[in-house]
């Protein structure tokens, strides 16, 4: 069974906290380099985007692999491909069509389940090298 946890882009501060508990993702504590701060009730409505979930997986290093990352893969071969990772449909997903990169996930249309066993294996060869909010020129 996998961890659930979160972790919560801070657009005030330009970083990313850890999440320490909330409230039907209303009322949220939250940490960052060891400041607890909240946001209050109805936030995440109006910012849905900021709040990401942890995949279950790790990259190639071990790092935790969590909702708006950006990964990168490549082989000895030269193949090199980008995958973002977001939520859609009841499921955390990824997806590395140049097309829909830059899309926002309700118009993302061809996508893989993080679920899947064959992704598990090719997701965990990709290091994450930014995320969709500290890195934007990745996008």
């Amino acid at each position: 069974m996998r961890e659930i946890k979160f972790r919560v882009w801070d657009e005030d501060n330009n970083t990313i906290g850890t999440v320490l508990s909330f409230t039907n993702l209303e009322v949220l504590r939250y940490d960052l380099d060891g400041i607890e701060d909240y946001f209050g009730r109805g936030y995440f409505k109006n910012n849905p985007n900021y709040l990401m979930q942890f995949t279950g997986l790790q990259d190639k290093n071990g790092v935790d692999i969590y909702e708006g990352d950006i990964l990168e893969f490549k082989n000895d071969l030269g193949r090199n491909a980008k995958v973002k990772i977001f939520y859609k449909k009841g499921g955390l997903c990824y997806n590395c069509h140049d097309d829909d990169f830059k899309k926002h996930p309700e118009n993302i249309i061809f996508y893989e389940s993080c679920a899947d066993m064959q992704s598990k294996g090719w997701i965990t060869q990709c290091e994450i090298i930014g995320n969709i909010h500290e890195n934007k020129d990745l996008i």
